[in-house]
């Protein structure tokens, strides 16, 4: 393998881009290979829109109507910091969870969530680690079956009490059923919330699709029965159906005309796939599943997905020559599918595909396997396929709608196994798992088992790395940097040498620094005892970031749990590390030390050897070394930065005497 030096500089600029992060000049990264680099590149320009991220709480904002109970829940929360909320299933309570920390400006930056399952095995339920100064922290209970919310539930108060502490901002969602069973000290904290108004919901989604609904066409019998009983997600969906209508109209179409389509396409369409499927042969059953798991996508590519599906089906071929039966135009015509202008298929009756490839995955329970087997060679063998999100999609709806997701994560694992792998499309599916509000703990878990295995295929380890940093760490970054972690000890040199970067690169954000130095020197996850986190530490500690302040004016260095990781962290290098890992470390401390004309940092590297002569000495030792080697007005600098340090060591051993004579004397 080429190390980043031998490259040519656009390949080290790519890489670099890639990675995330400014290389340091000790460490060589090796390259990406082309086709899994340029596959990432794609997908992260395609990729979805994250859970939670900031662009989601701005359209939550633009449509978003108050439930009742809302300005309670709003007043308790700026107050006290903490508020529970419950409401009745289908009426919106994560969103209004969602949009009660949007009100809360004190942290700035994105929301995180709480995972409720244990998804490692040094991973807890509601960890001290989990929460950060200044959190916005989401809590979504509202799932949960009973024993996960009775052990989380119980875990709650001495979890507020650290969130406290760390002056972030909690908001709690619980099911309806659940709510008599919390702790008495949560009571004047809990707020039922109702059901906001269905047509004003209606309304706010359709104008942030640029729609100007017609006031007296919301009055109509089938809209009401959606926006009177159905749930909010319902609502969401006939606004959507409304636009997709918009798209699919080849002229100008009228409000109302709008709202027919999508109220047709809105009712339930299982019983016309269940009919039609019926009055199929074989041969037709298939050409209707491929078109609709692939409609949108070129006839040819819906063509040699039906050859692979019979293929796979072992169905029996018609006797009669190909050029004597009928054309594809025709075949597809018999099911109720066009080909468009443009080449792509699709159904006649607008939305009517969901139907189809959900009732084949629902009723054919024994073809399961051979649809996954399928679904995982169209993805190898037909290049269109390759990053479409839509069809990553609906694969993933129709595995979580028969409790199949492991099926998704087969086809991940499938999809990084060729050469050359299909990267994009695995991140895809990885990524719509991962962001799934039922199942995305289990996609965690499943990246969690994958990183601990420290032979895993290295084109599987890249899909991991990508999906952590930009799926993962934004809203539950613990869980992220625990995967980075392991991925870094990963036997690969290039793959342990990317994950190491990407730690670095997301190290930048204060919060998550703050994450990465306590896990570092938590002996419980990690081990500085070997020289792989030890230099991983020292990459971490810098301390131009580190003395770096923020816009409240103070440096992280400043911060008691900082330093105190910090202290823990250098007196194990100092005395297990050698010369060649912490030399050029310690002089970058000496160097920002004398630039800044601070003790901040000399005084952690002195603390950290406290009571420990050996690594004193070799403190010491390594400032005359540094001293050394160079002369004219800088040496004047270094020489003060040095008495400095020297000052601070006697301080130390004179207050270790000290407190040596002080114990002498009261045990005599």
């Amino acid at each position: 393998m080429r190390v980043l030096s031998d490259a040519p500089s656009t390949e080290r600029e790519a890489v670099v881009a890639l990675a995330g992060s400014t290389v340091g000049r000790d460490v060589n990264v090796h390259l990406y290979t082309e086709s899994a680099r340029r596959a990432v590149e794609h997908w992260r320009v395609r990729r979805a829109l994250r859970a939670l991220d900031q662009r989601y709480e701005e359209q939550v904002a633009a449509w978003f109507v108050k439930p009742k109970g809302w300005d309670r829940a709003n007043s308790i929360l700026q107050q006290r910091r903490i508020v529970l909320v419950t409401a009745a299933s289908g009426s919106g309570r994560r969103t209004a969870a969602v949009r009660l920390l949007s009100t809360d400006d004190r942290g700035g930056g994105p929301i995180h969530e709480l995972p409720v399952h244990q998804e490692g095995l040094d991973e807890r339920v509601l960890d001290r680690d989990d929460v950060m100064e200044n959190d916005r922290l989401l809590l979504d209970l509202s799932s949960a079956g009973d024993d996960i919310f009775d052990t989380v539930s119980s875990k709650l108060a001495g979890f507020w009490g650290t969130a406290r502490e760390r002056h972030a901002v909690l908001v709690v969602v619980l099911p309806e059923q659940n709510v008599r069973d919390l702790d008495s000290e949560f009571a004047d904290l809990l707020v039922p919330l109702g059901r906001p108004d269905g047509t004003s919901v209606f309304e706010g989604h359709l104008t942030s699709y640029g729609i100007e609904p017609v006031r007296h066409e919301l009055r109509r019998s089938g809209l009401v029965q959606v926006v009177d009983h159905g749930s909010m997600q319902d609502i969401a969906h006939l606004a959507l159906l409304v636009r997709q209508a918009q798209d699919r109209s080849r002229r100008e179409t009228g409000f109302a005309a709008l709202l027919d389509q999508a109220l047709a396409a809105h009712a339930d369409r299982a019983d016309d796939a269940a009919a039609q499927v019926a009055g199929q042969s074989g041969r037709g059953r298939a050409l209707m599943l491929a078109s609709a798991l692939l409609e949108g996508s070129f006839a040819d590519t819906v063509f040699e997905a039906d050859r692979l599906l019979v293929r796979l089906l072992n169905l029996h071929e018609e006797q009669n020559h190909e050029f004597e039966q009928p054309d594809l135009r025709s075949r597809l015509g018999e099911i109720g599918v066009d080909i468009g202008r443009d080449g792509r298929v699709r159904f006649q009756t607008f939305n009517y595909a969901e139907a189809v490839y959900r009732h084949f995955w629902k009723h054919f329970p024994g073809l399961r396997d051979r649809f996954r087997d399928w679904v995982v060679e169209c993805g190898r063998a037909l290049p269109s396929v390759d990053g479409d999100d839509v069809i990553v999609e609906r694969y993933l709806d129709v595995c979580l709608k028969v409790n199949r997701s492991a099926d998704v994560l087969t086809a991940v694992e499938a999809w990084t196994s060729w050469a050359p792998p299909r990267a994009a499309l695995a991140l895809s599916a990885l990524e719509r798992g991962l962001i799934d509000s039922r199942e995305g703990w289990r996609f965690r878990r499943r990246c969690y088992e994958w990183s601990i295995n420290s032979g895993l295929p290295v084109p599987l380890a890249q899909v991991v790395i990508a999906a952590c940093v930009d799926v993962i760490a934004p809203n539950y970054p613990q869980q992220a940097l625990v995967r980075l972690h392991h991925l870094s000890r990963h036997h690969d040199e290039e793959v342990g040498t990317i994950a190491q970067s990407e730690l670095l690169r997301l190290g930048s954000d204060r919060q998550i620094l703050r994450r990465l130095l306590a896990r570092l020197v938590n002996p419980k996850r990690s081990n500085l005892h070997e020289s792989h986190d030890r230099g991983l530490f020292l990459a971490v500690a810098d301390p131009e970031r580190l003395l770096t302040r923020s816009s409240s004016g103070r440096p992280l260095l400043a911060e008691v749990g900082v330093r105190s990781a910090l202290v823990r962290g250098w007196a194990v290098v100092l005395s297990h590390g050698t010369k060649a890992e912490y030399e050029g470390y310690v002089r970058q401390w000496f160097e920002v030390a004398t630039g800044r004309q601070v003790d901040d940092g000399l005084d952690v590297l002195v603390e950290a050897c406290r009571a420990d002569f050996g690594a004193l000495a070799t403190l010491a030792s390594a400032a005359y070394r540094w001293l050394e080697d160079t002369g004219g007005l800088e040496a004047e600098a270094r020489r003060r930065t040095v008495r400095g340090l020297l000052r601070a060591i006697d301080d130390s051993l004179e207050t270790v005497a000290s407190e040596d004579d002080w114990f002498g004397e009261g045990q005599s």
